[in-house]
């Protein structure tokens, strides 16, 4: 499937026969987007709004006769995503920064499976560059060495970081000792961004969070309060950045790391958290997650913060439990799986939806146990999917 091929169904049938290239889709009048009829388009035209280049520059939706503004803010968010994916390049730029010895080689050898290489790292010099493929993503990982002098170089030489799409900034939750250290190394990459005009989404790697003391009271209460310090200092340059426990000794764990990274260098992943926020409230959940059965998690949302965590936990839990019956044989693979968990009442189930990248496609939820725990609507939620995981 070529570029164009990718975003046909956000457009009436024939729309694209005559487009060339990415670039002249921005110039296409509004009336071609399906779901915009004659009369909705004649409206946006008397608002000087003709093209789609014209509807992804607009901040907030203008005030038109009989047109309800929830429509108009999906059909702008539809034409920022079209903007983004006809004018950024397909490649990624990620870069990797954090002190020296926080572990940022070994996550991108664990992700490519370079297990044999890991005792062997020396520490990075400069700048390491590595091309990669990720759940059909190609990116290129800038790897920062941490070593103070090559800090003080990186802030003297903003050019580095022109035109990032992700920085993920890799933490060693064990060296408690130099949490303060690395804060204010990631706050003075943040003002250097910031400064720049530039402002690509930030990702918090809290790495060595290894199995042995992922239960250790004292790191979990440290960890908190640096998760916490660090939230509190980038609202002041209105950052919300993410965090992400990782570890080496769970592969699973660098995947979700880099899965999340995927969703925040895409448009589409924004358009993609309204319709799962959308479904959410439609089906009466209090949790919902997209994934993959080869974890990706595509989008989530929850109406408690702890739940977002436990739904793409659980389910990455359960999809591994279905591989191995699936290879084990001897029991009839289910088209639906679902628990309970009886203390919290709340009641877990997933339901494939379509294929995606030689995979399925899955829709997790959480319900309150005396509620209703259907999945309706699920012909109209395929529909509203497909034109946007295809840009993906």
């Amino acid at each position: 499937m070529n570029s164009i091929e990718k975003i046909t169904e956000f457009f009436k049938k024939d729309a694209l026969m005559n487009v060339k290239s990415l670039e002249d889709i921005l110039e296409l009048d509004v009336a071609l987007l399906r779901g915009i009829d004659p009369i909705n388009s004649e409206k946006l035209h008397g608002e000087g709004i003709n093209t789609i280049s014209d509807l992804s520059q607009l901040t907030k939706p203008p005030k038109i006769d009989d047109l309800p503004e929830a429509i108009m803010e999906k059909w702008i968010r539809t034409a920022m995503m079209l903007l983004q994916f006809a004018t950024s390049s397909q490649q990624k730029k990620i870069l990797l920064l954090g002190l020296d010895d926080a572990g940022k080689t070994s996550i991108l050898n664990i992700l490519q499976r370079k297990h044999s290489t890991i005792r062997n790292l020396l520490p990075t010099r400069g700048v390491s560059r590595q091309t990669m493929d990720f759940l059909g993503t190609s990116m290129i990982a800038w790897d920062f060495g941490g070593q103070v002098a090559y800090r003080n170089m990186y802030l003297a030489r903003p050019d580095l970081f022109l035109e990032s799409d992700l920085i993920i900034f890799v933490v060693d939750v064990l060296n408690s000792n130099r949490y303060d250290e690395a804060v204010e190394y990631l706050f003075k990459i943040m003002h250097l961004v910031n400064d720049m005009g530039d402002k690509p989404p930030i990702i918090v790697s809290m790495h060595k969070f290894d199995p042995d003391v992922a239960d250790d009271e004292e790191l979990l209460r440290k960890r908190a309060n640096l998760i916490d310090t660090i939230a509190t200092k980038a609202l002041d340059l209105q950052y919300n950045c993410k965090f992400v426990n990782s570890t080496i000794f769970l592969r699973e764990t660098v995947e979700q790391l880099f899965s999340i990274a995927i969703q925040e260098m895409h448009t589409a992943t924004y358009m993609l958290e309204h319709l799962v926020e959308e479904y959410t409230d439609k089906i009466g959940a209090k949790a919902v997650a997209v994934m993959t059965n080869n974890s990706l998690v595509l989008a989530t949302y929850s109406t408690e913060p702890a739940l977002e965590n436990i739904i793409t936990q659980t389910g990455l839990i359960m999809q591994a439990l279905v591989d191995f019956y699936k290879n084990t044989g001897g029991m009839r693979l289910e088209t639906d799986y679902s628990i309970t968990f009886e203390a919290n009442q709340l009641h877990m189930r997933t339901t494939k939806l379509f294929p995606y990248q030689n995979d399925d496609l899955l829709l997790w939820a959480i319900f309150p146990s005396d509620g209703e725990k259907e999945f309706v609507d699920l012909d109209w939620l395929r529909d509203e999917l497909k034109p946007i995981i295809q840009m993906l």
